[in-house]
């Protein structure tokens, strides 16, 4: 089938008379000369005549073709499969899915693949017949319909396309061919425009269409060479004013040519750039040092060079400087000063000095008040010692919140504290061994350095080494739970843990199965516990960076309730607005809920005007892995569910116009060249006069 882009240009094939009205107003007038004596000669030239008549013809003819080609040309002709849209002549069902996600806003050869998108779909609504039914799915983190039924108004449909545009999300195929199969009803066809991402094609489900016939229409018919910056990590997450900040950006290539790339940070009045030199498909790491003057919370962002894929060039950065380390202890007292709560104090407060940057307030169990609770970053809780369960109930409310909460197992109590973490119902906690498990008095054995296998405790196994063996204990005999490994952190000689955590909301509990009563272990006198405490504290700093969420992903934020919730209003800010949130109690905390946010960035719960808590909105890494499907998997399936590749023109995209105004300019050509070659060969008479 051909079609015009520009058909109101045909009105140009008007000019095709041009050549005939001027030969017929420049051709010369003979002059009549009567001269009888020459009559015989004027018959013998006749023949002559009807061959200047011929090629006058044939000039005229060639010249017309020539000004037709050319006015063909500028109406830029194409042509259309018919199979690559819904076959003419009789009403169809249609439903288009049209990827919008982030990858589709890539811009090859200045056009966005969003927009090749939208005009194919938008000339398969044009070539469907009177009496049609289409829809509209766009395919996102979840399927978008503007319509939510098969419509006959395809102008309305129209109107859909033009006013869409990609989004930041992660596309999901599988949902979208769904929700097209549940708009079809059983009948009808889907046709498919997007790039065919790896990441997200390789994993689809045809079968998820029922049996409907999938088109697959590409947009774009090679890899599109990508770099993104896909993550970034803070140590420590919350630095103290003027103490060292390592951020590391992840930066990942998806090209087959090498290249260099500027990593550029800006935090406040911070400004670091560091470059790297990329290989071909492959990832490195950006590390910048620097320092923040003064506490507080500052928002910045990690950027690249740009490229054909500009929305994954910047990640946003969050970084919460506080003050000081408010760590609460939770712990009995011993006359003489040799229970375990003292020896607690002493490794986390020695001579009674904290470490630089670190606050420590103790408190006895049935005493705690509000007030400590509230402004402790970590609680250290001496689980030897009985704890109240309405007092237990609110430090795991408060761990919830996204505090932290470390508990140093000894018995007699301590199997009561694991069994009232694991009970609670607000908040439980999937502890890395079982409490009911927990029984009996191990032989004394030693730490064992070469069961930190994670990480977790890496910076203190690299400095004492061996030196851990020498401390020794009775700990709680323990049974690790199922999948629990990862969260198992150091073990003793016989296998017993001796350090693990788990996650309780938003927050981190650690469990540290170190008896410090003397006749138990030689713990809280070995130098290395201190070390180990402080290295505790250093960890669980880090563990609080502000929750990634991706674009188009709701979720909650979770705070310790204070009793000063009401003095101001709570209200949710971005870059691009500012709207009210209203929290809801549970078990101890306000919960707020957060909205999807459409593009990245950082959206910030304030209390009043005081920044409280951030999210951070990233682009899915997935999103930037811009190479293509392998597109013969999807269609080499067998029966319902395999989907049918959009006929293409040869070297054009699947389903998409064959351009033929090259062929027109070559018609014109070759017209003209055939009028000169002719002219050369069959040269006209000059002007003569007629006798008579």
């Amino acid at each position: 089938m051909i079609g015009w882009t520009s058909p109101w240009l045909l009105t140009g094939l008007a000019a095709v008379g041009v050549p005939l009205v001027v030969h017929l107003l420049t051709r010369p007038r003979p002059v009549v000369i009567p001269f009888p004596a020459l009559a015989l000669l004027q018959a013998a030239g006749r023949g002559r005549q009807q061959l200047d008549r011929l090629k006058t013809i044939l000039l005229l003819l060639l010249r017309s073709m020539a000004v037709m080609a050319i006015v063909l040309a500028f109406c830029r002709p194409y042509w259309k499969e018919h199979d690559a849209v819904p076959q003419p002549g009789a009403a169809t069902r249609v439903v288009l899915v049209i990827d919008h996600s982030m990858s589709m806003s890539a811009t090859p050869l200045g056009l966005p693949l969003f927009a090749r998108a939208t005009a194919d779909a938008a000339e398969l609504l044009r070539n469907l017949e009177r009496g049609s039914h289409a829809a509209i799915v766009f395919s996102g983190r979840t399927p978008r319909m503007p319509l939510p039924t098969l419509s006959p108004n395809l102008p309305l449909l129209h109107a859909k396309l033009a006013s869409a545009a990609p989004t930041f999300e992660k596309g999901d195929p599988t949902a979208a061919l769904a929700a097209a199969k549940t708009l079809l009803g059983g009948s009808g066809s889907i046709h498919v425009f997007s790039d065919f991402q790896r990441s997200e094609w390789a994993g689809a489900d045809l079968r998820a269409a029922g049996g409907v016939p999938v088109y697959l229409h590409p947009v774009c018919e090679t890899d599109i060479p990508n770099t993104a910056v896909t993550g970034v990590e803070i140590q420590p997450a919350n630095p103290l004013p003027g103490e060292a900040i390592v951020l590391r950006a992840r930066v990942e290539h998806f090209s087959p040519v090498r290249q260099a790339k500027d990593v550029t940070l800006m935090v406040g009045d911070t400004s670091l750039r560091q470059q790297l030199d990329l290989s071909p498909f492959s990832s490195a790491t950006a590390e910048l040092r620097f320092s923040m003057p003064q506490a507080g919370m500052y928002r910045g962002s990690v950027r690249i060079g740009g490229d054909l894929l500009a929305a994954d060039d910047e990640r946003a950065v969050r970084l919460h400087v506080v003050s000081a380390l408010n760590v609460l202890l939770v712990a009995g007292t011993v006359p003489g000063g040799t229970g375990p709560g003292d020896f607690l104090e002493r490794a986390l407060d020695p001579a009674g000095q904290a470490s630089a940057g670190i606050a420590v307030t103790r408190r006895a169990p049935a005493r705690l008040d509000r007030e400590a609770l509230d402004r402790a970053a970590v609680t250290v809780l001496d689980a030897s010692v009985a704890v109240p369960g309405d007092v237990l109930s609110q430090i795991v409310a408060h761990t919830a919140g996204g505090a932290s909460l470390v508990c140093v197992l000894e018995r007699p109590h301590a199997e009561t504290v694991l069994r009232a973490l694991q009970a609670d119902l607000s908040f439980p906690v999937r502890l890395p061994f079982l409490p009911e498990m927990v029984a009996g008095t191990a032989p004394e054995t030693a730490l064992d350095p070469d069961s930190a296998q994670n990480g977790f405790l890496r910076a203190m196994i690299l400095e004492t080494g061996d030196a851990l063996r020498t401390i020794h204990a009775r700990p709680m005999r323990t049974a690790d739970a199922a999948g629990a490994e990862r969260d198992i952190h150091l073990r003793y000689a016989d296998g017993t843990v001796a350090v693990a955590t788990a996650r309780i909301g938003s927050g981190v509990v650690v469990l540290v199965n170190c008896p410090l009563s003397p006749e138990n272990g030689t713990v809280a006198g070995n130098p290395l516990f201190p070390v180990m405490m402080h290295e505790l504290l250093a960890r669980l700093r880090n563990h609080d960076e502000a929750p990634v969420r991706a674009p188009g992903a709701a979720g909650d934020v979770y705070l310790p309730q204070t009793g000063n919730e009401g003095a101001e209003p709570w209200t949710l800010r971005d870059a691009a607005s500012r709207q009210p949130v209203i929290p809801r109690a549970e078990g101890g905390l306000l919960v707020f809920p957060v909205p999807a946010s459409d593009r990245p960035g950082i959206v910030e719960l304030l209390h009043g005007e005081v920044p409280v808590e951030a999210v951070v909105v990233a682009c899915d890494p997935d999103e930037s892995a811009t190479r293509r499907a392998d597109l013969s998997l999807l269609v080499s399936g067998s029966g319902d569910h395999a989907a049918r590749l959009a006929p293409a023109a040869d070297g054009g995209r699947a389903g998409s116009p064959r351009p033929l105004w090259h062929l027109c300019l070559f018609a014109a050509c070759a017209a003209l060249a055939a009028e000169m070659l002719l002219l050369l060969c069959w040269p006209m008479p000059r002007g003569r006069r007629r006798l008579a």
